[in-house]
């Protein structure tokens, strides 16, 4: 039994002491990136170079230990030593996630001209389109010849239809793909290009699921086709909607007076209205009618509420719609057309899932109420929006000034910029605090790309578009480093490893608490200095770079 148990115990001790050098061997072969006077380069856990900062934007290295980097304008892929594994020949690389491209990935050649590459970096279709788009569940791309016209092409790159049409659309589940003429009218193609609906409309939607396309004619009035290009509907109306689940379709006539109409092109309630909104779930919508009154009707055309408001929006969940009435103030109904909450306000908005509505007072002031017209948040603000899935909005001070506040009507991010957008699924917000001048924050008010572009546009995916003073443009990282956007990848190191930034210093802290490289700027530009605050990069001492 003893025996049995030393077994174990040694047993143990050797899988424990190998899952332990493992451990050690993955961190000590994770790598950081490093900016460094606008050039990127990598260090190991002990802040020592792997890779001396040389590239002009770079991504953090994937789990096969290979990257993306930018070097002289151009892109290419690295291994760890940096070593070229994709020699820098691309203006640009397009991740896909879809499975449809089966490995592939779009690209630009230096010429700006697009192809697709395989993971080793080789043209598998040659870049010789003007613009290309992602293969589809079909196998098929749409392509874009320099003289503007769309066609499709296969994996191997050959046209399967013809680059002939002046605008294109993928294939819809009927087999059909909206294409448009050199002459500007709109019809359907099939997987052999040729035209199964002649292009004779002057506007044409995609088939919905009940086998219908709105379509306009020469004459600018609406109808329906089927799938073999006949009026199913007439084209007689001068506005027309899609077919909601109730089986009703908003419609104005050839007067533009609004209406609905069944599946059989007939008026289900009269067209008598000068304007009027889709139904809602609840089976009501806002209606105006000859005298510019609004009020609500049902899915039979009745009034449910007489026509006496200047407008009707529509009911949010707790049965409250705003209403505007003929002393220009704003207030809420409830689907009795009773005022639940007086018309006292200047302007007021629908309620949001948190039970508060943004609503403006005689001073021009910007608050938040609850259902019973009761300030939730006091009117203070010159301008607010709504609240987000985040619990927070956008809101401006008196002194002109954009911050972050949350359902207390408390700051969570000051009001110190002249814009700021809504935070993104990546946690950032674009903001600006002077002309040409943006970065991005995080949702505490953190600065994680500093305010220097003159232009800059939302995170999507990891990666945000934006353009230095010189008017050049880049992709740059939710950490604010210029990268490639191609798959979004973490960081893959310790996450006891840190950046602290004092004053203009910035050191990264190693799993001991202390710094194992710092970069600080002398005479001018960016040095990266060791532990022993020995200058490792670049190669010169501090009297070199001050001559």
């Amino acid at each position: 039994m003893k025996k049995t148990f030393l077994m174990i115990f040694s047993l143990f001790l050797v899988l424990t002491s190998a899952s332990l050098n493992a451990t050690e061997a993955s961190d000590d072969e994770s790598l950081l990136r490093v900016r460094v006077n606008d050039l990127y380069g990598y260090v190991n856990i002990k802040g020592e170079w792997v890779v001396t900062p040389k590239f002009e934007a770079a991504n953090p290295f994937e789990a096969s230990g290979v990257t993306w980097v930018k070097h002289r304008g151009l892109l290419g892929r690295i291994d760890k030593t940096g070593r070229w594994l994709v020699i820098p020949k691309f203006k640009d690389v397009f991740y896909d996630e879809s499975a449809a491209n089966e490995g592939l990935v779009r690209a630009q050649n230096e010429n700006y001209d697009y192809g697709f590459i395989n993971a080793a970096g080789k043209w598998v279709i040659k870049p010789k389109f003007y613009y290309l788009e992602n293969f589809t569940a079909d196998g098929l791309a749409r392509a874009q010849t320099e003289d503007f016209n769309y066609g499709f092409i296969d994996r191997a790159g050959e046209w399967v239809i013809q680059p002939k049409f002046a605008e294109l659309y993928d294939f819809t589940d009927n087999g059909l793909a909206r294409a448009r003429n050199e002459d500007f009218n709109y019809g359907f193609i099939n997987r052999a290009g040729e035209w199964v609906i002649q292009p004779k409309f002057g506007e044409l939607y995609d088939f919905t699921d009940d086998g219908l396309a709105r379509a306009k004619n020469e004459d600018d009035k609406y109808g329906y086709i089927n799938a073999a290009g006949q009026w199913v509907i007439q084209p007689e109306f001068g506005d027309l909607h899609d077919f909601a689940d109730d089986g009703l379709a908003l419609a104005a006539n050839a007067d533009y007076i609004y209406g609905y109409i069944n599946a059989a092109g007939e008026w289900a309630i009269e067209p008598k209205f000068s304007n009027i909104l889709e139904f809602d779930d609840n089976g009501l919508a806002g209606a105006e009618n000859e005298d510019s009154k609004w009020g609500v009707i049902n899915t039979a055309g009745e009034w449910v509420i007489q026509p006496k408001f200047y407008y009707v929006n529509y009911f949010a969940a707790n049965g409250l719609a705003a209403a505007w009435n003929e002393d220009d103030k704003w207030g809420y109904i409830n689907t009795a057309g009773q005022w639940v909450i007086e018309p006292i306000f200047i302007e007021a908005c629908d309620f949001a899932d948190n039970g508060l509505a943004r609503a403006e007072n005689e001073d021009g002031e910007w608050g938040f109420i609850d259902a019973a017209g009761e300030w939730v948040i006091q009117p203070k603000f010159i301008a607010a929006y709504d609240f987000t899935d985040n619990g927070s909005t956008r809101a401006k001070n008196e002194d002109g000034k954009w911050g972050v506040i949350n359902a207390a009507g408390e700051w969570v991010v000051q009001p110190e910029f002249s814009f700021i957008g809504d935070f993104t699924d990546d946690g950032l917000a674009r903001v600006e605090i002077a002309d040409d001048e943006l970065g991005f924050i995080n949702a505490a008010g953190e600065w994680i790309v500093e305010p220097k572009y003159g232009a800059a546009y939302d995170f999507d995916g990891g990666f945000a578009l934006v353009e230095d003073d010189q008017g050049q443009s880049f992709y740059m990282d939710i950490n604010g480093y210029s990268s490639v956007r191609h798959n979004y990848q973490e960081e893959r190191f310790p996450p006891s490893v840190q950046w602290k930034s004092t004053g203009e210093v910035r050191q990264l802290i190693g799993p001991q608490g202390k710094p194992i490289l710092s970069i600080e700027v002398i005479c001018g530009a960016e040095v990266v200095k060791d532990a022993g605050d020995r200058i490792t990069w670049p190669e010169k001492n501090a009297e070199q770079l001050c001559k």
